[in-house]
């Protein structure tokens, strides 16, 4: 089994909703420096960030936008890219590219009853950090667009020499 292990609710005001969480529930809410996202515990964590009581869960809050417009859990899986095939092939819809969020590889996907929930996996390393689309279509990496490029290049001496 996949394991739900993040929440996210959405605010129209960080601070309204900081406050809120934290004098109505005693959340210690922490704003990622640069980012609109604010990690919220709802337990204790240890030093890698992950809960010291089993089976609970922490979050984040965002801003509201128009995949996430109520509250919404995250399921960690093992290997996203063939997790999105399993969704896809069971009716669910993937509705963002894969993005890396710091620590983990994130994707939006609606299920078969219309609800956006988020998919992810752990992040190599390597790979944490600033927050860039994995393996798009929009988005190649720099050898393969200057590959692309000097193939293109070449196409269009060719069709010079043509003429």
């Amino acid at each position: 089994m996949d394991p739900v292990q993040h929440f996210e609710i959405p605010y129209k005001s960080r601070d309204r909703a900081k406050k809120f969480y934290f004098d109505a529930f005693g959340w210690q809410v922490f704003d990622l420096p640069g980012s609109p996202y604010s990690l919220a515990n709802s337990v204790d964590t240890h030093a890698n960030g992950m809960p010291k009581r089993a089976g609970a869960i922490n979050g984040g809050l965002m801003p509201r936008d128009d995949l996430v417009q109520g509250p919404t859990i995250l399921v960690k899986v093992g290997n996203l890219a063939a997790h999105l095939e399993r969704i896809r092939e069971h009716g669910g819809q993937v509705l963002t590219d894969p993005v890396h969020m710091g620590p983990v590889i994130l994707c939006r996907i609606r299920d078969t009853e219309g609800n956006v929930i988020g998919v992810f996996e752990d992040a190599k390393v390597e790979n944490r950090g600033e927050p860039k689309v994995v393996g798009s279509r929009r988005a190649k990496p720099a050898k393969a667009a200057k590959k692309a490029a000097k193939k293109s290049s070449r196409k269009a001496g060719k069709a010079k020499r043509r003429r």
